[in-house]
């Protein structure tokens, strides 16, 4: 049988080509294409080595038979000079002899790593060192980068997370420059080009809190991805940072109990005609953040169709939110005809959140329930945790969910899955304030629209409330026993105890109780008087140690009755040195001796007349500032506005406009209980 003739299959056999050129290890031959074109294939298989004992088949074709040889005699030549009995291969190499010392550092510096290795290095010197500005360090790349953002229109807070995220990185990472910042620290810095993924790596896991950590890689992370858009940078690593090596995550978020929620709602629509309601309902059933509902604008709002349109959001991108029913429902209700504001007050919220069981030092006295004191504090964006919850189980859709509270998917799958069940989501989103009028036809709406979410079966009834937690306020009887006492017994027991004691008795705060006061022409105790008590009890005890010590122990008192003009006219009072005691000052007031750093006096004569101008008013210029410095010393200011009949404030502008340094707040007071108290170093060289 002839190699041309049919097989038993059929087919024709084909003949081999004819070899060209042979050689040990290749050959070259004639090779037809499918197209029908004619072309030489290098074909062979070069010998097995230790390092690679199968080696591939090499089939390689060139269009004409010269350039098929060429490759052919590369291809034997580089064969023929591999040893199989050594572990070493040696190649042809058009590297010149510096180069080859070069190559040959390149693999000491790798310190016996796998030769492969070499290539790795070479190309990640290419990719993050190659075209880039080495000495750009990141103080520099934020300051532009958020120069560029500021520009784009985006948010504040945004921008200062940025800054935030830099400042961490660099106090963990950085080197000093040697520079000091305003408040004295070392300024630190790093060039772009030397951020490392291990850098990123151990910097967030430095952190204690997961989400923290978490944070601040995606600021930092928008700066580098800045700086490689912009060609300053390569890659950005803190993309490429496995976030599932970081530590353990923390505790579930805080959520308000359905309870609560309802006690805010019930509080927000009682406590001045509901103006905190509008602020409570956004933030609770819509999740907007607290920064954000403030700045909601009139036009933004569409009760008809249901919906509030964004503007100021903390990532600076508009985004509309889908009101439910009940939300709805309580703005027509509470909004006051579109013309209301989203705005709350500290003092406001603050009674919101001590009716939900939480403490804020500006809840007002009588809205405080029992136990407040053992209250905890309010948790940071809990109406909006909440919302998010309830939506998330309503929806049962991530992405959706995702862009109604504008948070990322992978936030919701770590915090907010399985926090909220079928029940009590329906139980929320039906809920209302106590105050509120309910049609036939909203609950109507509110009902097919839980059917719509899957939260309740068709023809079933909607859910009961919940249980709202009790809280106990006590009574208040600023009213009642304020105007049932007798204003004379009043006037005793102001005068008896502090107004701050007696304000507990009436269950109200001291400043009600001085308002009230003052309103029934009712005198309370001056500034200082309780501290004067206090002091004459302290020192009744101590004269009363004195007079049992002998008599030379006792220092005697050096009285000077009169008072000594330097200048005809003059106003300078009081003060002559004792022989043999310039160390003690004591000044008399009103029978009362205390002891002060000086010299002896007592203060008995009466105050000085002002000069006064042909109009009648006080000539200011002719009195010296010496004197009026020493008469401010001796005399209460409010004592020297009366003997000469002006205001206390046009003496306090004088010495303002000399520079006279009056006696501190306190100080007559402590004068008068006996008090050691210091005076101004003008008067030792007086």
């Amino acid at each position: 049988m002839t190699p041309s003739s049919d097989n038993s299959n059929g087919k024709a056999k084909r003949t081999p080509a004819e070899r060209l050129v042979q050689g040990q290890y290749f050959f070259v031959k004639e090779h037809r294409n499918k197209s029908g074109t004619l072309s030489y294939r290098v074909e062979g298989t070069p010998p097995a080595t230790s390092v690679n004992p199968k080696p591939e088949r090499v089939r390689d074709n060139f269009p004409t038979l010269a350039e098929a040889q060429n490759h052919f005699n590369d291809l034997e030549l580089a064969a023929q000079n591999i040893k199989t009995t050594e572990k070493i291969l040696l190649h042809a190499t058009r590297l010149n002899s510096q180069q080859l010392k070069k190559a040959e550092l390149a693999f000491d510096e790798l310190a016996g790593a796998k030769p492969e290795r070499i290539v790795e290095a070479v190309l990640f010197w290419k990719q993050h060192n190659g075209g880039i500005d080495k000495t750009m360090g990141l103080r520099e790349a934020l300051k532009r980068c958020t120069a560029d953002k500021a520009a784009a229109g985006r948010a504040k807070n945004t921008i200062d997370g940025y800054r935030f995220a830099v400042e961490s990185f660099l106090h963990f990472c950085g080197e000093p420059t040697g520079e000091l910042d305003e408040s004295g620290q070392v300024i630190k810095d790093i060039p772009i080009a030397n951020i490392t993924r291990q850098a990123l790596k151990k910097w967030v896991e430095s952190y204690p809190v997961r989400n923290t950590g978490l944070c601040r890689l995606r600021a930092l992370s928008a700066v580098l991805t800045w700086c490689v858009d912009n060609d300053y940078l390569k890659t950005n690593w803190a993309i490429d940072l496995p976030l599932e090596d970081i530590s353990e995550k923390p505790e579930h978020i805080s959520m308000l109990a359905n309870g609560q929620s309802r006690i805010m709602l019930d509080k927000a629509a009682a406590y001045e005609q509901g103006a905190g309601m509008p602020y409570v309902v956004v933030c609770l059933f819509c999740a907007i953040r607290p920064e954000e509902a403030p700045q909601i604008e009139v036009d933004e709002v569409n009760l008809e169709k249901k919906f509030i349109r964004l503007h100021h959001t903390k990532t600076g991108r508009k985004r509309v939110v889908e009101l439910s029913e009940n939300a709805a429902a309580m703005l027509r209700f509470y909004w006051k005809k579109g013309k209301g504001s989203f705005g709350i007050s500290r003092r406001i919220m603050a009674i919101l959140k001590a009716a939900a069981g939480f403490r804020d030092s500006a809840c007002p006295i009588s809205e405080r329930p029992q136990g407040w004191e053992d209250f905890p504090r309010w948790p940071v964006d809990v109406m909006r945790h909440t919302g998010l919850s309830n939506k998330l189980a309503a929806t049962n859709d991530v992405m959706k969910t995702t862009r109604w509270g504008g948070n990322s998917p992978q936030v919701f799958y770590e915090h907010y899955h399985g926090l909220v069940s079928a029940d009590e989501a329906a139980q929320f989103w039906s809920m209302l304030p106590d105050s509120m009028p309910r049609s036939p036809e909203l609950m109507e709406r509110i009902q097919l629209e839980l059917v719509e979410w899957g939260l309740l079966k068709k023809g079933q009834s909607l859910p009961a409330g919940p249980e709202v937690p009790q809280r106990y306020y006590p009574k208040k009887r600023q009213k009642v026993e304020l105007l049932s006492i007798p204003l004379e017994q009043l006037k005793a027991l102001v005068w008896e105890c502090s107004l701050k004691v007696a304000a507990t008795r009436f269950g109200c705060s001291a400043v009600f109780l001085h308002r009230y006061c003052r309103h029934k022409n009712i005198p309370t105790p001056p500034r200082g008087y309780w501290t004067q008590i206090r002091a004459q009890r302290k020192t009744k005890v101590l004269v009363e140690e004195t007079q049992q010590r002998p008599a030379e122990t006792q220092t005697p008192a050096i009285e000077a009755n009169s008072l000594t003009s330097s200048v005809p006219g003059s106003l300078a009072p009081m003060a002559n040195k004792a022989n043999g005691d310039s160390d003690l000052n004591l000044i008399s007031l009103a029978g009362r001796v205390g002891r002060a750093k000086g010299i002896k006096v007592t203060v008995e004569a009466p105050i000085p007349r002002a000069p006064r101008a042909q109009s009648g008013l006080i000539d200011w210029p002719k009195i010296p500032t010496d004197d009026l410095r020493r008469l401010v010393w001796t005399y209460p200011t409010m004592r020297i506005a009366t003997e000469w009949g002006v205001w206390e404030n046009a003496i306090r502008k004088q010495l303002k406009k000399r520079g006279i340094v009056p006696p501190p707040p306190g100080y007559w007071a402590k004068v008068a209980a006996g008090h050691i108290v210091p005076r101004s170093s003008f008067f030792q060289a007086a």
